[in-house]
């Protein structure tokens, strides 16, 4: 071996990292009060692309009970998952959604997916946060804009677009722990009411988790036919190390798995 080139060749590779994280070291000195205020606050990406593995269970949702939707989101950040419905789908060759939306989110579907030629119309949409974020304000806005990667460029376009959407229309999102807030959750006639959620339930202290799901059980305790309730949820397995779409019905409390599913809504793989 040419040990002067290999040597050469390895300090060449360290330069530029050690170059960026000297100016690294330097903008984090520069704007130390800005940095601590900004870890003062959890991150909370909003990822929509998500909604493309969550329309799956809203579809399914919508063919099992023929009803439109009230849906309720914990754990919301800034809302942009709320507004699912008003996304444009593009899954295989196939599209659902509104098809003039800024927001367009490719998905890869496999197995025996929901049906793609239903519609779910939502009629009521509220969503929680213990912390939410405004984006009608800048900072909050840049807030989540910089828990996006930055080379991820097609990922920054859809929060982007999907943020000047809520600007324009947005979704209110209460500033309240979920516990307290689920009772506004129950059952109504003439809709089925959701209650979902997307990597939240990892984040929830166990006591909370555990007074959502008493709530979760009064509500399912008061459905029925006519105002039905469930339990929709994209969430990290930690046993399998995967993350699944799971959906929970009133009708004896019944949980399934509907799909395994990528954690930014790449694919999901449909049982």
């Amino acid at each position: 071996m040419n040990w002067p080139l290999w040597f050469c060749s390895i300090a060449c590779a360290i330069q530029p990292a050690q170059r960026a994280w000297m100016v690294a070291q330097a903008a984090l000195t520069a704007h130390s009060s800005l940095v601590v205020s900004m870890l003062a606050h959890e991150p909370q990406t909003n990822e929509v692309r998500r909604s493309a593995c969550l329309l799956g269970g809203f579809l399914t949702i919508a063919e099992e009970t023929g009803l439109p939707l009230r849906r309720f989101e914990l754990g919301a950040s800034a809302g942009l998952n709320s507004q699912w419905d008003r996304f444009r789908y593009q899954i295989g060759d196939e599209s659902w959604g509104n098809g003039s939306s800024p927001v367009v989110l490719p998905c890869r579907w496999e197995g025996p997916a929901p049906r793609l030629d239903l519609d779910a119309v939502v009629v009521e949409r509220r969503a929680c946060d213990r912390r939410p974020v405004d984006i009608r304000r800048s900072a909050d806005a840049t807030r989540l804009l910089s828990y996006c990667w930055a080379e991820q460029g097609e990922r920054m376009a859809r929060l982007r677009a999907a943020m000047t959407m809520a600007q324009i229309s947005p979704v209110a999102v209460d500033a309240e722990d979920a516990s307290r807030w689920i009772g506004r959750a129950g059952p109504k006639a003439g809709a089925a009411t959701v209650v979902f959620h997307s990597v939240v339930w990892q984040y929830m202290p166990p006591a909370e988790q555990t007074a959502v799901l008493t709530a979760l059980r009064s509500h399912a305790a008061n459905a029925t036919r006519d105002a039905p309730f469930y339990w929709l949820r994209m969430e990290l397995n930690e046993a399998a190390r995967q993350f699944k779409l799971r959906l929970t019905s009133w009708q004896g409390w019944a949980d399934r798995l509907l799909a395994v599913v990528h954690p930014h809504g790449e694919f999901a793989l449909w049982r």
